[in-house]
């Protein structure tokens, strides 16, 4: 079994090119993505990733619940 990867990207462009590069390799397993950083936490959670790229400039929303940087 591969690696649990996940990508947090909120540019939907990088995001497809990231997770067509790692799916691409056959070593790794799921690629999982999140949009934005709230979901990113939900879904590092409940995945709990071996593997997490995850966009530094990628922002909290205004609603979150999350504190912003």
């Amino acid at each position: 079994m591969g690696l649990r990867t996940l990508v947090v990207e909120d540019q939907l462009m990088f995001q497809e090119l990231l997770v067509g590069m790692l799916r691409s390799q056959t070593s790794l397993g799921d690629v999982a993505t999140a949009g934005t950083a709230a979901e990113g936490i939900a879904a590092c959670a409940s995945l709990r990733p071996d593997l997490l790229i995850w966009t530094l400039r990628c922002r909290m929303r205004r609603d979150s619940p999350w504190p912003r940087p």
